[in-house]
């Protein structure tokens, strides 16, 4: 049987797996040569030998050819251990069948590892984001890649402008981590936050829309990183009705005077709102925040001004938009 395998002919070979595939008593070592062989060849003991064990393809997969590193990932059971070692050596052909290859043992890190390495495919991508092992910073570089993606699309492209093009992929992305910030914990908040600095998504301008939306408790963990305060300090701040403390936690955080005062009123605003003194969501709070921005600067037109009610006024729109869609979809499932 050795000295078969050693046969120039493949067909040989290719006669031989397929005689031994299924065998539980076929010599491993018959086999495990077999399974590095050529795909066709390898195809026929990777996908049906009982005699393979997951250590044997272990060491087949980092250097095996991209068609045979998709049929081990395709096989009825890998362990923990050969996905790790997929992710960590395999083509993003292999890797995508392993995330949708659902007696695949994966976990949170192994999606990481897949997301690092190819996750400027597409299909990886996609089911990356529908897998329910992923952390939320690895959701949040996949977003952060499907709008680079986009932006430098054809499509965005043929927009014929590209800084308008550029502006609406930020937009896309400003308002899906907003949605993301839905999913943060006590258990991801740091780490979330200084992915979002290092990529400079931590703005002054993704903040106010996030006051806007009422992720409060987001704006509070990002002024305690920004600050140096301990988040139960900074939580203590927003819960107090005194404007001193929060001023100075908003200057040592960096908040320019300009800003400043969105931030005070709108934890006011949503201070009451919690407290239920006032019944408001964002498309209210937004209104407010703008007319309350207007009152304080009247006819004293300033760039930085106009920028901040520009901001407002589009996120108030956003919402009012959202809002109509919601109620239209409410009536059309009544009527249905």
């Amino acid at each position: 049987m050795t000295l078969l395998l050693d046969d120039p002919s493949p067909k040989v070979r290719l006669a031989f797996a397929e005689a031994l595939a299924l065998s539980p008593e076929a010599p491993p070592q018959i086999i495990l040569a077999l399974a590095k062989d050529r795909p066709d060849i390898a195809s026929f003991v990777i996908a049906r030998s009982p005699v393979l064990t997951e250590n044997d393809l272990e060491q087949i997969v980092s250097t095996a050819p991209a068609a045979t590193q998709v049929l081990i990932a395709k096989r009825p059971v890998v362990g923990s251990r050969l996905a790790s070692r997929l992710a960590e050596t395999g083509t993003a052909d292999a890797c995508l069948e392993l995330l949708n290859n659902p007696n695949a043992r994966l976990d949170a890190k192994i999606a990481h590892i897949i997301a690092k390495r190819h996750g400027d495919d597409s299909n990886v991508r996609g089911a990356l984001l529908a897998s329910k092992h992923l952390k939320l910073v690895t959701r949040y570089q996949l977003i952060r890649q499907v709008c680079t993606a986009l932006s430098s699309s054809a499509l965005s492209n043929m927009m014929g402008d590209t800084s308008r093009a550029e502006g609406a992929c930020a937009d896309a992305l400003a308002k899906n981590l907003i949605h993301l910030t839905n999913h943060v914990d006590d258990g991801n908040f740091d780490a979330f936050i200084a992915e979002m600095q290092a990529n400079g998504d931590l703005t002054t301008t993704f903040l106010i829309r996030s006051a806007c939306f009422g992720k409060m408790d987001f704006v509070c963990r990002v002024f305690a990183r920004l600050s140096g305060e301990t988040a139960d300090r900074v939580t203590s701040v927003f819960v107090q009705n005194r404007r001193a403390p929060l001023e100075a936690l908003l200057h040592k955080s960096g908040i320019s005077d300009v800003v400043r005062p969105i931030f005070i009123d709108a934890v006011n605003i949503w201070r009451d709102v919690a407290q239920g003194k006032l019944s408001m969501g964002p498309q209210e709070v937004t209104y407010l925040l703008a007319k309350k921005l207007e009152s304080r600067h009247g006819n004293h037109r300033a760039a930085a001004n106009d920028d901040i009610q520009g901001l407002l006024r589009s996120i108030y729109l956003e919402t009012k938009r959202d809002n109509a869609r919601q109620h239209a979809k409410a009536l059309t499932a009544a009527a249905a």
